[in-house]
C-alpha cells in the first residue's frame, strides 16, 4: 500500500457497504456544513466567487479537527494515543456537550454577538475544530479491509510513522467526500430555497446536531452502529463483523491496553 491507495481506500467507503457505518458521521458533518452556509450573512459583501476559503473556513476546521483525532487515535504506539484513551470516556462526554452547544446555536436557542471580533476570530474557529474533534471521539468505525492493513502497521513501532501517515491520508479521503458533498448541498439550499426555507432547513440541521449530542452523552454511539449495520445490511451479522475484523475495536480503546 501507497499514500494514494490509503487516499482512495478513504473515498472509496462512500460507494460500498462501508457507508453505513459511515452514516455515525456524515449526515452531522453535513447538517453542519449546510447550517454554517445558511447561518453566512448574505450582506457581508462577498460574491459566490469568493466561496473557496473564507466562507467554508468553518468546514474546513472542523474536517482537519476529525482528521487529525482520527489519526491520533489510530496511532496506539504513540504516547498522545495512549493518553487520549485515558481520557477518552471524558473527552468524548465534553464532545457531546460541545455538540449541543453547536446544534443549539443552529436551532437558534444559543445565540452569541456574531458581528464581534471575538465571535469570529475565536469562538466561531474554536467550536468548529471541537465539532470535528468531538465526532471523531464518538465514531465508533468499521474497519475495511484497507484500514486493516493500515492499522496493523500502526501496531508495530518501526512502522507507526508509516503507518500514521497512510491513517491519515485514508481520514484525508473520507473528509474530501464529505466536504464536497456538503458544498454541493450548502450550494443547492442557498439557490433553491427561499428565505423562510433556508430558515427552517437551518434549524432542522441544528435538531440532527443536538440528535448525536443525545446519542453521544447518552452512551448510545454502539447502539446507533448496531442498528445502522444490522438494518441496512441484513446480510452481515454482528458476529461476522467481529469475526472478519470490522468492528474497530483498535479505535474503541480496546486495542490500545
Amino acid at each position: 500500500m501507497n499514500l494514494l491507495e490509503a487516499y482512495l481506500a478513504g473515498i472509496s467507503g462512500f460507494f460500498s457497504a462501508w457507508i453505513f457505518c459511515l452514516l455515525q458521521i456524515i449526515p452531522f458533518f453535513l447538517a453542519f456544513i449546510v447550517a454554517d452556509s445558511l447561518a453566512a450573512k448574505d450582506g457581508d459583501g462577498s460574491k459566490p466567487k469568493e466561496l473557496s476559503v473564507k466562507r467554508v473556513s468553518a468546514t474546513l476546521l472542523s474536517l482537519a479537527g476529525y482528521l487529525v483525532v482520527f489519526t491520533l487515535l489510530g496511532m496506539t504506539t504513540t504516547g498522545i494515543s495512549k493518553l487520549i484513551f485515558s481520557y477518552l470516556d471524558i473527552a468524548t462526554q465534553f464532545g457531546g456537550v460541545v455538540l449541543g452547544l453547536v446544534g443549539l446555536y443552529f436551532v437558534g436557542l444559543l445565540t452569541f454577538y456574531e458581528s464581534s471580533a471575538f465571535f469570529k476570530m475565536l469562538l466561531k474557529p474554536l467550536f468548529a475544530v471541537l465539532f470535528g474533534v468531538s465526532l471523531a471521539l464518538a465514531y465508533k468505525p468499521c474497519v475495511t479491509p484497507a484500514l486493516t492493513i493500515i492499522l496493523n502497521l500502526n501496531n508495530h513501532p518501526e512502522t507507526a510513522a508509516m503507518g500514521g501517515l497512510f491513517l491519515a491520508g485514508y481520514a484525508l479521503g473520507t473528509v474530501t467526500v464529505i466536504f464536497l458533498a456538503g458544498v454541493g448541498l450548502s450550494f443547492l439550499a442557498k439557490k433553491l430555497l427561499p428565505s423562510g426555507g433556508s430558515l427552517l432547513l437551518k434549524k432542522f440541521c441544528g435538531i440532527i446536531i443536538v440528535g448525536v449530542s443525545v446519542l453521544v452523552l447518552s452512551g448510545n454511539m454502539t447502539s446507533y452502529k448496531s442498528f445502522l449495520v444490522g438494518r441496512f445490511v441484513p446480510h452481515v451479522s454482528m458476529e461476522d463483523m467481529e469475526h472478519k475484523g470490522m468492528d474497530h475495536k483498535h479505535m474503541d480503546g480496546e486495542g490500545s491496553h
